[in-house]
């Protein structure tokens, strides 16, 4: 830039007004939460009205404390004459008597056990999730 001499000025940087901030309103203090009224309980229900039901299937991972029926399953159909399947379940007594039929006859009715093993874990594999938990997690049903 040059003066109307044509002098060279030097630049001088022109500072913008500074603008007034208006301070910021003060918050009110969240309200506390209101208590009940003493004596005052809330009306009965409608005649006829029904609470809404909870739905009664267990999620997954709730099943039988990680009890999967795909396991039980194919541990009933290739271990069946041992009654590995039933210890798997939590039913001590089953496996037991699987095992020692297996055991105490050498063998020789292990192919009674394995169609007991077999026919269990088709039925087990065929059930839907929440079938299995309600019949054989919940309701302890032991044989077939």
């Amino acid at each position: 830039m040059t003066d109307e001499n044509n002098n060279p000025m030097p630049e001088t940087p022109v500072a913008p007004e500074a603008v007034p901030v208006p301070p910021a309103p003060p918050v009110a203090p969240p309200a506390p939460p209101a208590a009940p009224t003493p004596g005052y309980a809330p009306p009965p229900p409608a005649p006829g009205y029904v609470p809404p039901q909870v739905p009664s299937y267990a999620p997954q991972a709730a099943l039988a404390g990680d009890k999967n029926k795909i396991v039980a399953g194919i541990l009933a159909i290739l271990l069946g004459a041992l009654g590995i399947h039933k210890f798997y379940l939590g039913y001590t007594k089953e496996g037991i008597i699987l095992l020692a039929v297996s055991l105490i006859s050498f063998g020789m009715l292990a192919w009674a056990t394995s169609i007991v093993g077999l026919i269990e874990g088709i039925m087990y594999l065929t059930k839907t999730d929440e079938d299995f938990y309600a019949m054989y997690v919940a309701g302890r049903k032991s044989w077939f």
